[in-house]
């Protein structure tokens, strides 16, 4: 997870890597373990929504702070790969999109209706997905992109704060949820068109040469 944007996910980053990092260290745990950990967290989200807002925000909180330290472990162990980076990436979708199958679970326990509240919780993740597809492909093109509000940390950090603002107010759970996914939905898109524009500007400006 990159977490160079976002202040609030350094310091996320940071309290796991004071703490936890080294007792994973000395437990010799490998960091596509600690990946596959943080889907399988992701995985267990949902199902706690359906329990409670709480038991659904630890899931997500635990899945997180794991994708965090993954990258941070195979560092600190020498463990760096291209196969665990791949690895890391293509898991960060399938828990992207969980934690917003958690959100629409939360949202239909406060009474919203299904329908409506799938097409903004499941629409939202094609920007969500496109905002790491144009950075990937733009670089592996040659191009640069560190730009955009919504990188993944702070995505992530969005949504676990959209939680547990339902899970204090209770009583405006649902308009909570639904007007925040909203916002989430536009400014994940304008971080998709940011990119899009700033990479197909580098692409121009620099085009390949023609093939021989």
């Amino acid at each position: 997870m990159t977490l160079r944007a976002s202040v609030s996910g350094r310091a996320f980053a940071r309290l796991g890597e004071r703490i936890l990092l080294p007792l994973l260290i000395r437990g010799r745990v490998q960091p596509d373990q600690l990946t596959l950990a943080g889907l399988v967290l992701a995985l267990l989200a949902p199902p706690a929504f359906l329990i409670s807002a709480w038991l659904g925000l630890s899931a997500m909180l635990a899945s997180g702070l794991a994708d965090a330290l993954d990258g941070l472990l195979a560092r600190a162990t020498g463990r760096e790969s291209r196969a665990g980076a791949f690895l890391d990436s293509t898991l960060d979708r399938a828990a992207d999109f969980l934690y917003l199958a958690g959100l629409w679970v939360l949202l239909l326990q406060h009474g919203a209706s299904p329908v409506p509240s799938a097409l903004l919780c499941f629409s939202a993740a094609l920007p969500a997905f496109l905002v790491s597809y144009a950075k990937a492909r733009g670089e592996a093109l040659g191009a640069t992109c560190e730009i955009g509000l919504m990188e993944r940390a702070p995505r992530f950090l969005f949504l676990a704060a959209l939680v547990l603002a339902a899970a204090l107010f209770p009583a405006s759970a649902a308009a909570i949820l639904w007007w925040g996914l909203a916002a989430f939905w536009v400014l994940t898109l304008g971080t998709v068109l940011q990119r899009v524009r700033r990479i197909l500007a580098q692409l121009r400006e620099n085009p390949a040469p023609p093939l021989s």
